[in-house]
C-alpha cells in the first residue's frame, strides 16, 4: 500500500559533548512548494475573556470545531503551540471532546468534511475506527487514539522536561542565594 512519504523529527541539542534529545515527532508530511495553500486546518483556536473558564470547544453548525481559549491566561495561543504543560493538560481533553461528539451525535454526521478529516486524523494515529455502535468498543478506541496522540507528542515527557527545568532553576536560585 502507498501513501505519502512521512518523517520522524528529533531535536537534538548539540551544544554539549554528547546529543540532548529535546523533542521527537512521528508521521510528518513533506511539504511541496505551494502546499498550504490546499491545506486546512483541522481546529482553530480563537482566544477572549471567559471569565473564570479556561478553555471550551465550540463546534458550529457547520460541525468545524474550534478551541475557545480565555484572554486572561495572557496569550494563550502562543501557551497552546508552546507550552508543555498548557499542551499536556488541554489537548488530549479537546481531542476527547471531538471525537466523542461526532461519534455521539447526529446520524449522517460521518458525511461531514470536519468530521471526516478528525476521523482519517484519529485512525492515523491509531486504528480505524470501530464499524460497531458498541459504547464500549468506541470509548477504547477513543483512549487508544488518546493515548498513540500523547505518545507521538511525548506530551508526558515535555511535562517532565519542562518541570525538571523550573526545578533546576529555582534549585540554582537556592544555592545563589545560600552562597
Amino acid at each position: 500500500m502507498s501513501g505519502p512519504t512521512l518523517f520522524r523529527v528529533l531535536v537534538v541539542d548539540e551544544t554539549g559533548s554528547h546529543g540532548l534529545l529535546l523533542g521527537s515527532g512521528s508521521r510528518f508530511p513533506a511539504k511541496a512548494d505551494g502546499a498550504d495553500e490546499h491545506r486546512t486546518s483541522l481546529l482553530s483556536v480563537r482566544s477572549y475573556d471567559m471569565g473564570e473558564v479556561p478553555w471550551r470547544l465550540d463546534i458550529a453548525n457547520n460541525l468545524e470545531p474550534e478551541l475557545l481559549l480565555n484572554s486572561k491566561l495572557g496569550n494563550p495561543i502562543e501557551k497552546i503551540k508552546s507550552d508543555a504543560t498548557f499542551q499536556a493538560l488541554v489537548l488530549p481533553s479537546v481531542l476527547r471532546e471531538i471525537l466523542s461528539y461526532y461519534l455521539w451525535n447526529e446520524d449522517g454526521i460521518e458525511d461531514n468534511d470536519a468530521c471526516r478529516r478528525w476521523f482519517a486524523y484519529a485512525e492515523l494515529l491509531g486504528d480505524k475506527k470501530p464499524v460497531t455502535d458498541d459504547p464500549s468498543d468506541l470509548t477504547e478506541w477513543i483512549n487508544n487514539v488518546i493515548r498513540e496522540f500523547c505518545e507521538q507528542f511525548s506530551l508526558i515527557g515535555g511535562l517532565s522536561r519542562e518541570n525538571n527545568k523550573h526545578e533546576s532553576s529555582a534549585a540554582y536560585r537556592f544555592r545563589v542565594i545560600r552562597v
